[in-house]
């Protein structure tokens, strides 16, 4: 996550190591909400100013031993029934109370995402760049659990081709990576 200092799990000595050997890129997870503003509900995001200068230093110090660092993405991460309650319209598919999508389908939620992106690339302009992942094992987009539109629980997307609302969360990420460059 970002919350400490990557002198502590990356040590200079590890870049060396990583450099001699030919290492010249590593990927770490990323939460979006982690590294910017959560618009939603900004409690989410607190302490990001943090985690996003932690990042910067990474990239910084990555960047001296020849090696890059991406973030992977698995977003937008799933939120829980309260979030909903207070914001019914931005709800998708469901897996439980535990577990609903924030719909892509949803352009505050889209613009969301590709702001947050443009706040990291911004922020940590050495960041080498971003790896998603669309379906996998968190629940983000409203097709990520799910393989037909019967499955899917949600009003829009349900209407909408899996393609369609999983090429708009990569849509959304190259839309917030290219206002920086």
């Amino acid at each position: 996550s970002f919350d400490v200092d990557s002198e502590e799990y990356c040590p200079d000595r590890l870049l060396e190591s990583y450099r001699r050997v030919g290492i010249n890129a590593i990927y770490t997870q990323a939460v979006l909400y982690m590294l910017s503003e959560f618009p939603f509900d900004k409690t989410q995001s607190a302490g990001y100013e943090k985690r996003l200068a932690n990042l910067k230093k990474l990239t910084e110090r990555c960047a001296k031993y020849g090696i890059k660092v991406f973030l992977y993405l698995n977003e937008p991460r799933s939120m829980n029934k309260a979030f909903f309650d207070a914001h019914p319209h931005l709800k998708g598919h469901t897996e439980d109370d535990d577990h609903i999508c924030l719909c892509t389908s949803v352009k505050e939620v889209r613009d969301y995402i590709s702001d947050a992106v443009e706040t990291i690339c911004r922020n940590a302009p050495l960041l080498g760049g971003f790896f998603c992942m669309a379906m996998s094992e968190n629940l983000s987009n409203c097709y990520s659990h799910v393989r037909t539109s019967e499955a899917c629980t949600c009003p829009r997307c349900k209407k909408r081709s899996i393609g369609e609302v999983v090429g708009e969360f990569f849509g959304a990420v190259r839309e917030g990576a290219d206002r920086v460059n």
